[in-house]
C-alpha cells in the first residue's frame, strides 16, 4: 500500500518573500484553484511573472473584473457565438483557425462588424469568404498569408490552398521570415503535394538553416537529390546550433553517401542522436562526456526540494563569471545534490563537455537495465535531473508531470490526498515515471514511440500512427525521414534527444545497445514489433 501523502493548502502570506518567477506562477496558479475571495486574487496580480492563458483563466474566474471576464469569454467562444458578439469580441476571439468553420454568409457579417475598427482582421474574413481562397489570400499582403496560412489546420491547406504558388509570389513570400514555418508545413504534410511542388526550386537564401532544411527534406521526399544537396549545404552553412550543423551533416551523408561528412559528424564536439549514428558506422568511442562527478562530501547543506532555491541558484549562476561557478558547484558537489552541481560544472566550462550522471540512483537501482536507461533518459532530457524543475506550462519535478497527469497516477497507484510538491521528492518522481512507463509498454514496443508518447501523449501518438504512412516506408532514408518529419514540433527533437541519451546510459549500465540496429526494427513496414498502435 502506497503511503499517504499529504495535501496542503496555500496562503496569501506563503508569497510575501516569494520573488516572481515562473515558480511563482505555478503557486498563484494554485492558489486562484482554491477557495479564496477576489479580494485575494487581485492581491497576486502584480506578482505574476508570466501571464500565461492558464493563469489569465483562473483570474478571470476569481476577480470581479468586467474587462478580464469579456476577454476570457471572447477567447472561449465558439465561432457562431463570435459573430453575434461585439467587434472587440470578435478581433479577441475569432482566430483565422476559428473562422474557417463559419460560412461564407457568417464571414462576411463578421468581416462587416469589425472592418472599421479592426480593418487587417476583416480582410481575412472576406478572403476566407471569397469562392477561390488560394487566389486571394497569395495575392494578399505577406502578413496576412502567414496569419492564415500558418495558424490554420493542414486539412484546411489540404482543401483549399494545396496549389502550385507561382514563383513571383513565392519569391515575395521567401524574404520574411515566417516562411521558413510555412515551408515546414508544407514539408511535413504528406497530402500537399501540389504545394510540395511549388517549393522545389525555391532561391532559400532568405531562409533560415531550419527553413533549409525543410526544404532539403521536401527534395529528398521527391528523388531530386542534387537539390537536396544544395539546401543541405545552405543549412549547413546558416546553422547555428551545434545540433543543426550535425543534423545537416548527417543528411548530406544519407543523400550523397560521401563518407567525409560521416567523418565531420564523428568528430562533432556534441553527443547527440547524429553524432552517435557517425561514431557507431566509424567504430568510434563517444568522447567528452562526464559520467562522475567523485563527489567531495556526502551531503551538502541545500534545500533540494525548494522550487525557489533552485531559482534563486539559477538567478545567482547567471551573474557568476566562471570561478564563481566552480566555487559554487564545488560546495554542491555531494550525492543528495549531484544534479545543482553538475548545471555548475557545466556552465563553467561552456558546455564544452556535457554530463551523462546517475543521480539518485537507490530509487532505481533494482530495476531492469533497460528500464533504469529509460528513466535516466528521460530525466536528463526533462530536467537534467533537477528535482524542483518547473517549466512555463507548469510541468514539473525531475520527470516533468503536467498536474493533471501526476494526479491521475497518484489516484491510479493508490495514494490519497496527493500534494503537487510530492513530485519534488525524485523517488516519487522515479516511481510514478516508472508507473507511467508501465503503461505506455502495454501499447508502444519501440523506445522511439515510447518517448514520443511520454512528451507529446499516447493519445496522439496512436491517431497520427494509424492516419499517416510515417514509419511504414521502406527506402534507404528511413526511418529517419519520418522522424524528421514527425508533426509536432516539440516530440520531434525531444524523441532523437531522449533516444541519443537513452543509447549512453544504456552502454553505461552494461547493455550492448546501439543506434543503429535499434532504429532496423522500424525500417520494416510488415514489422508491428515496434508498435501495437497499428494493430
Amino acid at each position: 500500500m502506497p503511503p499517504m501523502l499529504s495535501s496542503k493548502e496555500i496562503t496569501l502570506d506563503f508569497f510575501n518573500d516569494k520573488p516572481r518567477s515562473i515558480a511563482k506562477d505555478f503557486y498563484i496558479w494554485r492558489f486562484l484553484d482554491q477557495n479564496i475571495t477576489a479580494k485575494e486574487a487581485e492581491a497576486l496580480i502584480g506578482e505574476v511573472y508570466n501571464m500565461s492563458s492558464k493563469l489569465f483563466f483562473k483570474f478571470a474566474d476569481k476577480l470581479d473584473k468586467e474587462g478580464f471576464k469579456q476577454i476570457a469569454e471572447c477567447l472561449k467562444a465558439s465561432p457562431k457565438e463570435l459573430i453575434n458578439s461585439s467587434d472587440d469580441c470578435i478581433a479577441v476571439g475569432l482566430t483565422p483557425k476559428k473562422a474557417v468553420k463559419l460560412s461564407k454568409d457568417e464571414l462576411l457579417k463578421a468581416a462587416k462588424k469589425v472592418e472599421e475598427k479592426y480593418p487587417q482582421r476583416a480582410e481575412i474574413f472576406k478572403i476566407l469568404a471569397s469562392n477561390n481562397v488560394f487566389e486571394e489570400l497569395t495575392k494578399a499582403d505577406p502578413e496576412i498569408f502567414f496569419k492564415v496560412f500558418n495558424s490554420v489546420d493542414p486539412s484546411y491547406i489540404y482543401e483549399k490552398l494545396n496549389y502550385e504558388i507561382p514563383k513571383n509570389i513565392l519569391t515575395k513570400l521567401s524574404q520574411y521570415y515566417a516562411f521558413n514555418q510555412s515551408v515546414k508545413i508544407i514539408t511535413i504534410n504528406e497530402n500537399l503535394k501540389n504545394l510540395q511542388k511549388s517549393i522545389l526550386d525555391l532561391n532559400s537564401s532568405k531562409l533560415s538553416a531550419n527553413g533549409n532544411l525543410y526544404l532539403a527534406f521536401n527534395a529528398i521526399k521527391h528523388n531530386e537529390k542534387e537539390k537536396a544537396v544544395k539546401y543541405l549545404q545552405i543549412a549547413h552553412e546558416k546553422a547555428f546550433k551545434r545540433f543543426e550543423k550535425d543534423r545537416s551533416l548527417f543528411w548530406l551523408y544519407k543523400v550523397t553517401n560521401d563518407k567525409k561528412y560521416l567523418v565531420k559528424l564523428a568528430n562533432s564536439p556534441k553527443v547527440n542522436f547524429y553524432s552517435i549514428y557517425a561514431m557507431e558506422l566509424l567504430h568510434k568511442k563517444v568522447k567528452n562526456i562526464v559520467t562522475n562527478l567523485s563527489h567531495m562530501k556526502e551531503r551538502a547543506n541545500f534545500p533540494v526540494n525548494d522550487p525557489f532555491a533552485w531559482q534563486d541558484l539559477k538567478n545567482k549562476a547567471k551573474k557568476a563569471d566562471e570561478n564563481e561557478l566552480r566555487k559554487m558547484a564545488d560546495k554542491l558537489n555531494a550525492k543528495n545534490t549531484e544534479p545543482f552541481a553538475a548545471y555548475l560544472y557545466e556552465k563553467a566550462g561552456k558546455f564544452k563537455k556535457e554530463y551523462f550522471l546517475m543521480p539518485y540512483y537507490d530509487s532505481i537501482k533494482n530495476l531492469t537495465p533497460k528500464r533504469k536507461a529509460m528513466l535516466l533518459a528521460i530525466a536528463r532530457q526533462e530536467s537534467k535531473f533537477i528535482p524542483t524543475d518547473i517549466s512555463s506550462s507548469y510541468a514539473l519535478g525531475m520527470m516533468q508531470f503536467m498536474p493533471f497527469v501526476a494526479k491521475d497516477l497518484a489516484k491510479k497507484m493508490g495514494y490519497e490526498d496527493f500534494d503537487l510538491d510530492n513530485l519534488f521528492q525524485p523517488e516519487i518522481a522515479y516511481k510514478f515515471a516508472n508507473y507511467y512507463l508501465d503503461y505506455l509498454e502495454q501499447n508502444l514496443n519501440h523506445p522511439l514511440f515510447i518517448f514520443y508518447a511520454y512528451n507529446a501523449g499516447i493519445g496522439f501518438l496512436t491517431r497520427l500512427l494509424k492516419k499517416s504512412n510515417l514509419f511504414t516506408q521502406k527506402n534507404i532514408y528511413e526511418p529517419y525521414l519520418s522522424m524528421e518529419l514527425f508533426p509536432n514540433d516539440q516530440a520531434r527533437y525531444y524523441g532523437k534527444k531522449v533516444l541519443a541519451n537513452y543509447i549512453i546510459y544504456s552502454q553505461l549500465l552494461g547493455k550492448k545497445t546501439m543506434l543503429t540496429p535499434l532504429l532496423r526494427k522500424l525500417e520494416n513496414p510488415f514489422q508491428k514489433a515496434y508498435s501495437r498502435t497499428r494493430e
